[in-house]
């Protein structure tokens, strides 16, 4: 058996989230959604959303 690489595992990942434009976003986290913004600064962060940073998200 092969072994996957980071590369592979982020695909992997990436293919099952979804990403919305800010407007579907919105709309999502109208109907219950949660919104995870993953900017790094704390400062830049969306009211109301999870703050999980990419870097540790992936």
């Amino acid at each position: 058996m092969a072994r996957r690489t980071l590369d592979d595992l982020l695909e992997t990942a990436r293919s099952k989230i979804e990403r919305l434009a800010p407007g579907a976003a919105w709309a999502a986290a109208q109907d219950g959604a949660r919104i995870i913004d993953v900017r790094a600064a704390p400062d830049e962060v969306v009211a109301g959303s999870l703050h999980i940073p990419r870097t540790v998200l992936e």
